[in-house]
């Protein structure tokens, strides 16, 4: 096992990881290069010690289900395009959550992962406002690996919560300087959140907050009270000052089409399911689904092709729904089964009084990032690319120092 504190020797499978996770939300190559020097290396020095899944149980076999599940649907899927191309990107973040959870880095290293997912975030972040705001080169507030603003704000939210986690558990232990830079640095997110006008995004950030409070209710309530507040503070100063993502909700409101879209997208992702309900139509086959796929396949059903009730798009924007078109009912179930098994992990090992404010950290991270997971997916697809390494990255890391608490 791995003991040495922080300032002493870093394993070099460890360093692969910071560096990924540095690069995670502002550079796709590098990301991807310290990713897989990080497997390859991990793989190296356990083998070399001897510890490669000592500790395997069976529900490491549901993981390494997961991780191939596109590969393992792909034979079947009913559209053959891209469906062996697909399952790239849950073998990577699936495969952090596996090593991670097989790992033996102590407290100071995952803290200090944490505090790099912060930092890179806010780096990341940073950038993006300057191409908003100062030099106008896009149109949206957008982390430059992770894309889609939509998934940018995914990702910030994650992040968010990872930073509230750090303020929270180490308050008292801290200075007033690091306080405020923590309070900067969280301010700068929340902000980028909401120029970026994701209402869901915007919205879980006053769930994350609340999720927190409440959580830290064993030690004050004070933290509980205060966040309330701003929330409240918050959503009354963004109705008053007319934002634009408030000017959205409204409009959307006004025009009776606050949900018409996801509906007629859901719609779709349906009746693309029915015709292929077991394997799917095949991972990254989605935007396959074109409307004279779709006029073809309501005619089979007996049924018009309808505008206003139909709507081709890339991709589901349900995480549930995305999967189950693109993976059937095998990906589904197993995609359910995975977020059960983490929901209900977590759920059992909510912190007590006695735990030390590093458990804390660690467990509401790794919290946070699944309630996003879950809740922002019922809006749009998540884990995916960026934001899929990073909640598995964080689930992952708690999952080893749960493991390591447990064996004393």
């Amino acid at each position: 096992m791995i003991t040495s504190p922080l300032s002493k020797h870093l394993p070099i499978e460890l360093i692969f990881l910071v560096l990924m996770v540095l690069f995670l939300p502002s550079l796709e190559a590098p990301k991807t290069i310290f990713w897989a020097l990080f497997v390859i290396s991990w793989f190296v020095v356990h083998w070399k010690q001897g510890k490669l899944f000592i500790h395997w149980d069976r529900w490491d076999n549901l993981l390494l289900l997961c991780m191939f599940s596109a590969f393992l649907a792909a034979p079947f899927a009913g559209i053959k395009h891209n469906e062996w191309n697909g399952g790239d990107n849950i073998v990577v973040y699936m495969s952090l959550l596996l090593l991670l959870k097989h790992s033996d880095y102590n407290k100071d290293h995952i803290i200090f992962l944490l505090k790099t997912v912060v930092i890179s975030t806010f780096l990341a972040t940073v950038y993006g406002l300057w191409l908003f705001l100062i030099t106008k080169e896009s149109s949206q507030v957008e982390l430059h690996s992770v894309g889609h603003v939509n998934h940018s704000a995914i990702y910030l939210s994650i992040s968010l919560g990872v930073g509230l986690s750090l303020l929270l558990a180490y308050w008292k232990n801290t200075t007033w300087l690091s306080r405020l830079a923590c309070f900067f640095v969280i301010a700068v997110m929340i902000s980028a959140i909401i120029m970026s006008r994701s209402r869901s995004a915007l919205l879980m950030v006053g769930l994350l907050m609340l999720f927190f409070g409440y959580s830290w209710r064993k030690h004050s309530r004070q933290p509980l009270v205060i966040f309330s507040v701003v929330v409240v503070v918050g959503a009354i100063g963004l109705y008053i000052g007319k934002a634009d993502v408030v000017e959205k909700q409204m409009l959307q409101v006004e025009s009776g089409s606050v949900m018409k879209n996801r509906e007629m997208i859901w719609r779709s992702a349906l009746l693309a399911w029915r015709q292929f309900p077991v394997f799917g139509i095949g991972a990254k086959n989605y935007s396959d689904i074109t409307e004279a796929k779709m006029r073809h396949w309501l005619e089979k059903e007996g049924k018009n092709y309808d505008n206003n009730k139909y709507l081709p798009y890339p991709h589901a924007h349900n995480l549930l729904l995305n999967t189950l078109v693109e993976q059937g009912l095998f990906g589904f179930v197993l995609l359910v089964a995975l977020l059960s098994y983490l929901g209900f992990r977590l759920y059992r090992a909510w912190p007590s009084e006695k735990d030390s404010y590093d458990d804390w950290a660690i467990w509401m991270a790794a919290s946070g990032a699944l309630f996003t997971t879950l809740f922002l997916g019922i809006f749009n697809t998540t884990l995916h690319h960026e934001h899929g390494m990073l909640t598995m990255l964080l689930i992952g890391l708690w999952m080893m120092h749960d493991r390591q608490k447990m064996a004393g």
